[in-house]
């Protein structure tokens, strides 16, 4: 079993539960980097911060950045609780341009790993991804979890939307999502016509990503096949 297994298992992330992220991917990947001082950032903070947590731990020089909005009702982790240890938190919401760019601006030196965990929404994962990729730094990572996921209710939006008002009986978030193509739509089309297909994203954010993009990968996830996606920058 993978260091960073165990202390997903420690902190409660489904990353090294539900899912075997943590075994398949993050421990290859991370390996080799576990004493350097890297900048990461999660979209996503979970139920109990589980995964920034991690992070923390097994990044002994690194810089951890966690994005979320902490208005779920069931939510146990609080903002202040992740500040107590070290970790940056921006409060905001992946479909606001606006936050997300504040939460680019926030690492100066630019991110060398960004991971999407975040609503599991086709148009929240191209906002974040147009959005924060020009602040990853060259060489460096995006990773998009639980793709099968974020097809599956990017299939039923609206009802999405429905279930998004019963969970936010404080009013905390504004935006509601809008039907998009899947990160897996948009890579075909990349990989065919050097195009990014989005209803979304700017003209000007798929002109960045189509020239920015290096290599990318989809891998299974155990049970879970094409379920998460590994971004290069060029």
């Amino acid at each position: 079993m993978h260091e960073l297994t165990k202390l997903g298992r420690k902190y409660g992330t489904d990353k090294a539960t539900t899912h075997t992220f943590t075994e398949r991917v993050y421990g290859p990947l991370f390996e080799e980097i576990k004493e350097k001082p890297i900048s990461l950032l999660e979209i996503g903070a979970g139920k109990v911060g589980g995964s920034s947590k991690m992070w923390k731990e097994y990044f002994t020089q690194g810089e951890i950045y966690c994005m979320d909005p902490f208005f779920l009702p069931d939510q146990e982790v609080t903002l202040s609780e992740l500040e107590g240890l070290d970790i940056h938190v921006i409060r905001g919401n992946q479909l606001h341009r606006e936050d997300l760019l504040r939460c680019g601006e926030a690492c100066l030196t630019g991110y060398d790993y960004i991971i999407d965990d975040g609503a599991h929404m086709p148009d929240a994962i191209q906002i974040s991804l147009g959005t924060l990729f020009p602040f990853l730094n060259s060489g460096g990572f995006y990773i998009v979890e639980d793709l099968s996921t974020a097809s599956r209710r990017g299939h039923n939006w609206e009802e999405t939307n429905v279930n998004l008002d019963k969970l936010d009986s404080k009013g905390l978030m504004k935006a509601r999502h809008v039907q998009e193509h899947t990160l897996e739509e948009a890579f075909t089309v990349l990989d065919r016509a050097k195009q990014w297909l989005s209803k979304t994203l700017t003209p000007t954010e798929c002109a960045y990503l189509v020239e920015n993009i290096q290599d990318w990968t989809i891998l299974d996830d155990g049970g879970r096949k094409n379920n998460i996606c590994i971004i290069k920058k060029k």
